[in-house]
């Protein structure tokens, strides 16, 4: 398994509309109250200040004194909609100009302040809201015109004219709609479009948070301004950190015009993307940020990476692999190498989206789980086709900058409304990804480490699903949602008992056994024999009954179907296949050379080097294993390596090729039946 196919289905692409989700006004006898308010059936006269329906009221800044309030309200109300006519029509729209000039000090009101602009721009904005679209634009037009080059006029027109579609698009995040009219919600889009043509800078500040929706605006934008855009999200200081990883992030799935733009375009996109990925200002980060953007522009200049990169046909999966695959090299590229996902370069790639091919081996390799994990997260967050979700957004921020586990961390929010997800049949595909995961986990102590935040961040997600949402749910996707979880319960209570050394270069090697190869990390196959006893496959194919202890002072057996013993003082917990779990000093796995060999005096030998070779390297190592001075003397000696060090012995584990180093007393407790039986040969 690895992202899901290249291609969207047809249907899966939306145009890049306006605002999304208008839903139709209450019927006009039931009385609506707040922001959502339908339109008034008589619209207000042209010039009157009372807010447009949509348009948001704010509560002037407190600098705005009640006096200065009143004449900027007289003001607005005798200009906003002023017009030059003739006797037979009107000749021309002056609001625009009146309110320009107000705002750059060159009315009778004066030299304004900036919360007095501010106040005065929202005023006239919700004044012109109520117009006729046509006397709207112009007013608009000439307004944008008179302010364009005084900073702070610009910046206080432009966030007013942005405010009534942040109003929309905040209205989305929280409830999931908008709450007008599609025709209030088609000209609140038109306010904004003329805002971001103003200042972009203002409207970006005025959107800090609802990054989403900024993205779906800007979007749907003409080219030039998506190029600004591009622009400012590639320029180092222009916005917060977060907020530019967030608007790259998602600005690059929701501008679906950007693959037919130009080498300059391109270019813009290239810088924001790299800055999003290395945001530091040292040489290095800055190095880094030109390799990157060198590396993508150079693709997106060819055809096929172009197509691969930016055609919106492609799911969100397949594209963030590519531009994750590219930004992760660190010199610069043939970019025809790395032109299509059959480019030379990309077509063996462990998760490649485009080539179909199985995993490799039986075995899953830490390229294919990583990109699973992506996927999963993508899945959890819908983020295939992008939501106004604030949790998404820090999702695929993650995944932007190739942090999986990040990713699935912020995903993992999702997990509560589990039953949409299981209609669409993702659990399966998580199960697997999961098994996949926790069984590379317990091969690989680096790729736990880098997995245990986000398989711990899953794990109590699903624990969190309200039971009456588990229970609403079909039977089988509660056993898959419920396995999940208990698989991560089990890989990471076998990482909390994680030896202090582990020497595991010998994982993955294999030896031939009677026609098969056994490779070493292998687990054993045990069965459930017809009298209800346990038996293991050894090696060479012979069957072994799986020892318990038969006397013992308490039983008592787990859900989990382990069962935990006392004797003498000691406890042991069995698994639910029978084997002890020893609290171990050291985990090596032996050359495979030592599988089926019978010679434990060997085994005991190379496991003994093995660990003296560690301690020589890092002699603090001692002291994290729990080693008394004679056992620490005995591996410094390098005599009788044939044996265990003194209180200590080598038990070997049931997985091939793995010998633990733990405590003799509590060895000799606990009978069971061990890996020299199963994959050591048994004993001469």
């Amino acid at each position: 398994m690895s992202i899901e196919p290249t291609k969207r289905p047809r249907t899966e692409t939306p145009p890049a509309p306006p605002p999304t989700k208008p839903v139709p006004p209450p019927a006009q006898d039931t009385p609506t109250q707040g922001p959502g308010a339908p339109a008034p059936t008589t619209p207000p006269p042209a010039g009157d200040p009372t807010p447009a329906p949509g348009v948001p009221t704010e509560k002037p800044a407190p600098d705005v004194t009640p006096e200065r309030k009143a004449e900027i309200d007289k003001y607005v109300t005798e200009n906003a909609g002023k017009r030059e006519s003739s006797w037979i029509f009107w000749k021309d729209e002056k609001g625009g100009e009146a309110i320009g000039d107000a705002l750059t000090g060159k009315s009778p009101l004066g030299k304004m302040t900036p919360a007095e602009q501010a106040y005065m721009s929202q005023q006239a904005v919700n004044a012109w809201g109520a117009q006729d679209p046509g006397q709207m634009r112009e007013n608009i037009k000439e307004a944008s015109e008179r302010v364009k080059n005084d900073p702070q006029a610009r910046a206080a027109l432009a966030t007013a004219m942005a405010a009534p579609a942040l109003s929309d698009d905040d209205a989305v995040r929280r409830v999931g709609a908008i709450l007008t009219t599609s025709e209030i919600s088609q000209r609140n889009h038109e306010l904004f479009q003329a805002a971001a043509k103003l200042d972009l800078g203002a409207v970006i500040k005025s959107y800090e948070g609802n990054e989403t929706g900024l993205a779906q605006r800007i979007a749907s934008a003409d080219e030039p301004t998506r190029k600004a855009m591009w622009d400012a999200l590639g320029d180092p200081g222009r916005m917060p950190q977060e907020q530019q990883q967030k608007m790259t992030a998602l600005l690059f799935f929701s501008d679906q015009k950007a693959k037919d733009a130009g080498p300059e375009y391109r270019q813009s996109m290239a810088n924001a993307i790299a800055l999003a990925r290395r945001p530091g200002g040292t040489p290095q980060d800055k190095l880094a940020r030109q390799t990157i953007a060198s590396n993508l522009t150079a693709v997106m200049n060819t055809d096929k990476g172009r197509d691969m990169l930016l055609n919106p046909e492609n799911t969100a999966g397949s594209r963030l692999w590519a531009m994750n695959e590219i930004a992760n090299q660190t010199g610069c590229i043939n970019a025809a190498s790395f032109a299509g996902f059959d480019a030379a370069a990309l077509k063996d790639r462990p998760g490649n989206p485009g080539t179909g091919k199985p995993p490799s081996g039986d075995k899953p390799d830490e390229g294919e789980v990583m990109a699973d994990m992506a996927q999963m997260a993508l899945d959890l967050t819908g983020l295939v086709d992008p939501t106004p979700i604030s949790d998404g957004a820090n999702t695929l921020v993650s995944l932007f900058r190739g942090d999986v586990g990040g990713a699935l961390i912020s995903a993992a929010g999702m997990l509560p409304y589990a039953g949409d997800l299981a209609k669409v049949g993702k659990l399966g595909k998580w199960a697997k990804t999961i098994d996949n995961a926790v069984e590379l986990a317990a091969r690989d102590s680096k790729f736990l480490e880098k997995a245990k935040p986000a398989l711990e961040t899953i794990r109590g997600a699903i624990n969190k699903i309200p039971e009456s949402v588990m229970n609403a749910l079909p039977e089988s996707a509660q056993k898959t949602l419920r396995g999940i979880a208990k698989k991560i319960d089990d890989a990471l209570g076998a990482a909390a008992r994680r030896a202090p050394l582990v020497v595991d270069d010998a994982v993955g090697s294999s030896a031939r056994v009677n026609g098969r190869d056994v490779t070493v990390g292998e687990l054993p196959t045990v069965n459930t024999r017809p009298d209800g006893k346990l038996e293991v496959t050894t090696v060479d194919g012979r069957t072994v009954k799986v020892n318990e202890p038969q006397k013992y002072d308490t039983r008592v057996e787990n859900p989990d179907g382990s069962v935990t013993y006392t004797k003498k003082g000691h406890t042991m917990t069995y698994d639910k296949n029978g084997f002890p779990q020893f609290d171990s000093k050291a985990d090596i796995y032996l050359d495979p050379k030592h599988i089926n060999s019978k010679n434990e005096a060997e085994h005991f030998r190379e496991a003994n080097e093995q660990v003296a070779k560690a301690l020589e390297n890092d002699p603090s190592l001692a002291d994290r294993m729990g080693l008394t001075p004679e056992q620490v003397q005995f591996f410094k000696d390098g005599k009788n390596f044939n044996q265990s060090p003194p209180d200590l012995t080598w038990n070997h584990h049931q997985d091939a090729g793995k010998m633990e180093l733990v405590d003799r007393e509590i060895h000799s407790t606990f009978p069971h039946t061990g890996g020299m039986a199963i994959w050591g040969g048994g004993r001469s």
